[in-house]
């Protein structure tokens, strides 16, 4: 079973290789958050099914928390962007211990502005997560 959708937004859209990237999540889950809950932005190779760099990880409050289901959650983070395949694919996660909360991805070529869909490898990234 797949996690709910959370929305993203990046700054520079697209990513480049090697520069900072600010990443903004939002979204509503119907579980709580934990306090213990991390944000988790990776980077992939829809290719080969790897996760490409280093995880950067953020926990998700430090103060209000848990956060209540059904309750707008925003979080920011930023981190540098490594080399990547072209394609490549992003994914935000929302996850507490194993479990992932709610999540984002996208493949895509470099300096396109279109998805590309799960026939692509983007699938094969995102059992990564949910092994």
């Amino acid at each position: 079973v797949k996690p709910p959708l959370i929305s993203v937004k990046l700054n520079p859209d697209p990513v480049q290789d090697g520069k900072p990237e600010h990443f903004d999540v939002s979204g509503t889950l119907d579980v709580d958050i934990p306090a213990s809950a991390i944000l988790n932005v990776y980077y992939a190779d829809p290719n080969n099914k790897t996760i490409i760099g280093d995880v950067s990880t953020k926990p998700m409050c430090t103060d209000n928390c848990p956060i209540k289901s059904k309750t707008e959650f925003k979080v920011s983070d930023d981190t540098k962007t490594p080399s990547l395949p072209d394609p490549y694919a992003i994914i935000v996660a929302v996850s507490n211990d194993q479990n992932v909360l709610g999540c984002a991805a996208l493949s895509t070529n470099k300096n396109a502005a279109e998805e590309l869909d799960g026939n692509n490898g983007l699938d094969g990234v995102l059992d990564l997560l949910f092994q």
